[in-house]
């Protein structure tokens, strides 16, 4: 992860359209975190745009809500 998972926290859910993820920073005034944040979560979408779902895999395994296929 670019970003810290002590100062953030992560969320999945899983819908009926396949999945929604959030992650919060837990001090809000933590600007580098909300940064890194963003970053990675734009490059997780432009992936994602293109058919490729190997991060979140990797990072988080097969049976993360959402990712079935």
């Amino acid at each position: 992860m670019p970003f810290s998972l002590d100062k953030t926290s992560h969320l999945f859910i899983k819908t009926e359209n396949g999945g929604l993820q959030k992650v919060n920073v837990k001090d809000k005034d933590d600007i580098e975190q909300i940064k890194l944040i963003r970053r990675h979560l734009l490059k997780i979408c432009e992936d994602f745009k293109i058919g490729n779902y190997s991060d979140p895999i990797k990072i988080h395994g097969e049976q993360m809500p959402g990712l079935t296929r």
